[in-house]
């Protein structure tokens, strides 16, 4: 199950956001941000700043939901438990696929 650390890399680099970047962001030095990234679970108004940085909910970040669906993206990037009697590498399989369609649409508007 991922947690805080893990989820908030994953969206940084998913931003295309370096680490030194995100800590001007959130005015903190970059050692602190990369506590964050690697074993820290941050205060409740840091969450939710990161939430809402990523227009996620908090229960994403801190690990509790397996998926969300961004509203400008329109794409799940986490795929959600497995209630439909498939595979572990059925499931593995739709979640490349859609992190493929979300990269290939996310190069797409970096051009226009």
């Amino acid at each position: 199950m991922a947690n805080f650390s893990d989820r908030l890399k994953e969206l940084r680099k998913a931003k295309g956001i370096t680490q030194k970047q995100m800590a001007e962001k959130f005015d903190m030095t970059e050692r602190n941000y990369q506590r964050l990234e690697a074993t820290d679970t941050p205060s409740n108004e840091t969450l939710i700043k990161f939430a809402d940085f990523f227009d996620v909910p908090t229960d994403y970040l801190l690990g509790r939901d397996k998926f969300w669906q961004n509203k400008d993206w329109h794409i799940v990037v986490k795929m959600p438990p497995n209630i439909f009697g498939t595979t572990d590498e059925e499931l593995a399989e739709t979640e490349r696929k859609a992190k493929e369609k979300w990269e290939k649409s996310n190069k797409v508007r970096k051009k226009k």
